[in-house]
């Protein structure tokens, strides 16, 4: 399941960039030319979430070389340009602007996380720049819509709807009470949001709620909460 949604992942950057490059044909655009199309990925390769990132990024690098092993995009090659966020938005920002400025790339492609990725939104609409991250699924990125921000995957509320419904289904707990940890942001609220429609739909206890901020790194006191709480599932 997991190799799956990755490679839906991937093929859908790919064909983000086949639909604008084929629109784009010949005419003269921000890091494309007749040989070559150059894009930005803003990685996570340092930092406490170093060990999810790091694989994410040479997956993405792979397949970007395994599409210019097949000739490329209509005979243009790929060129990948890698900066490291270390899943700081503001080292995210940072990043962006070396690559328009300095590298003038095409897209960003797999800006990692939902908050280097949200602080990433207002650039892309300002420089009319396509960028498509791959591990922010947060409903933000199209709601409001966002002409230059491209979804791929599905959003977080309909996946906590999707493990409850395993929960109650599947592994037969009935009135599972379920607890959460999650990131404070629209990451963490939306599936906040999404246990919330599921505990109404099945009429479940209330959701125990627990977070953290995106640079944490000693959850002590949230660990004890959840205990206390004494949940059948733990999200």
């Amino acid at each position: 399941m997991k190799r799956q949604k990755n490679r839906l992942r991937m093929l859908a950057c790919t064909a983000l960039i086949v639909a604008v490059s084929a629109g784009l044909a010949w005419a003269a655009a921000r890091g494309v030319t007749d040989k070559q199309i150059k894009l930005g990925l803003v990685l996570v390769k340092t930092g406490p979430v170093a060990a999810l990132g790091i694989p994410n990024g040479q997956g993405m690098v792979d397949y970007m070389t395994y599409i210019n092993e097949k000739g490329g995009i209509h005979g243009r090659k790929i060129k990948v340009i890698v900066e490291d966020c270390a899943y700081s938005p503001a080292k995210a920002v940072t990043a962006a602007m070396k690559l328009l400025a300095k590298d003038k790339i095409f897209a960003f492609v797999s800006p990692w996380g939902t908050a280097p990725s949200t602080a990433l939104f207002p650039i892309a609409q300002k420089e009319k720049i396509p960028l498509a991250p791959a591990c922010a699924l947060s409903t933000t990125v199209y709601d409001p819509f966002k002409k230059y921000v491209f979804a791929a995957g599905t959003n977080y509320v309909d996946q906590s709807l999707f493990i409850v419904d395993y929960v109650v289904n599947k592994l037969k707990i009935k009135k599972p009470k379920i607890a959460i940890f999650c990131q404070d942001d629209d990451w963490g609220r939306d599936h906040v949001k999404g246990l919330k429609m599921a505990q109404k739909k099945y009429g479940l206890p209330p959701v125990a709620v627990q977070s953290y901020k995106y640079n944490a790194v000693e959850f002590k006191s949230q660990v004890i909460n959840l205990m206390r709480a004494k949940p059948d599932v733990v999200i």
